[in-house]
């Protein structure tokens, strides 16, 4: 049995991802994006909603129990903007420094997880973090890849 601190990592973990499906659906309500990018805003949701329902299993297998939803509360103590947002420019920006804090998040993660199947876990989706700042930072004209190591930003 894993031991129950990767319960609690995880439970962690899987509030962040609410918190950015959360995200991602405001900002596809907002009627601010191009129809374009709303679909790609639509296909971060998905992958965030996939996420935290992979670690919820990994949860509940050891026992624990999912958190609560997250609330808009919940998004702006992570990072704060997005009902400020004015254009899409200002909401894939806010995106960027959400993504930078969910791979901060993960990054920290691998510290303190152990059990190989949760660490798997927790770097499949670090990378898919990544990916989405790569097409996110591409979509308002930065560097997509500015360090050779990403390790998110707290």
């Amino acid at each position: 049995a894993a031991p129950s601190g990767d319960a609690e990592v995880l439970t962690s973990a899987i509030h962040l991802e609410q918190i950015a499906v959360l995200a991602y659906g405001a900002a596809i309500d907002s009627k601010l994006l191009t129809a374009g990018f709303a679909r790609v805003a639509a296909r971060f949701r998905d992958h965030e909603q996939e996420h935290a329902q992979t670690l919820t299993t990994a949860l509940t297998d050891l026992g624990g129990t999912p958190p609560d939803d997250a609330t808009e509360k919940d998004v702006d103590k992570v990072v704060k903007g997005l009902d400020d947002a004015k254009s899409q420019a200002d909401i894939v920006n806010f995106a960027i420094e959400l993504e930078l804090a969910v791979i901060a998040a993960y990054y920290d993660a691998h510290r303190k997880l152990i059990d190989a199947k949760h660490l798997q876990a927790g770097a499949s989706i670090m990378a898919n973090q990544a990916q989405h700042l790569v097409v996110l930072r591409q979509a308002v004209q930065q560097d997509a890849v500015p360090n050779a190591f990403e390790i998110g930003k707290a």
